[in-house]
């Protein structure tokens, strides 16, 4: 993950992202609010290019057969983007991003994705931004 520089209300990142500002609806996010927006983000992108009726069937038989409910993604991140990827190909990547993307645009903080970067890893650099603010 980047190391960080703060100053107030602004952090820069090495990893791409740079002059930061928080998303007031993040500002002090809970680590239940966090993994809802990521949800809710997995949930808007997957309706979005496949539409609601594949939405709910995939997670049908995504907690069938990958044993991971909605719930559980914020803490199985690798396990959701490799199943992405497993079942969709390069499609899942695709998807991946697309899911990062709405949570980085829902957090108002801009995102430069970096090939062959781990999507999970952009998810749990924006999890430390918010809980470092959090903390101060």
């Amino acid at each position: 993950m980047g190391a960080a520089k703060e100053s107030r209300d602004e952090i820069t990142l090495c990893a791409g992202i740079q002059n930061v500002q928080f998303g007031a609806s993040l500002i002090g996010a809970s680590r239940t609010e966090f993994n809802n927006l990521l949800v809710d983000s997995v949930n808007e992108a997957i309706t979005e290019i496949l539409g609601p009726k594949v939405n709910e069937a995939l997670w049908y038989h995504y907690q069938a057969y990958v044993g991971v409910t909605r719930d559980e993604i914020p803490y199985q991140l690798d396990t959701f983007f490799n199943s992405l990827k497993a079942v969709f190909g390069l499609g899942g990547e695709t998807l991946g991003r697309v899911i990062v993307k709405k949570l980085y645009a829902k957090a108002n903080i801009p995102l430069k994705l970096v090939p062959d970067r781990p999507l999970s890893e952009y998810v749990e650099t924006l999890k430390q931004i918010l809980a470092e603010d959090l903390m101060q």
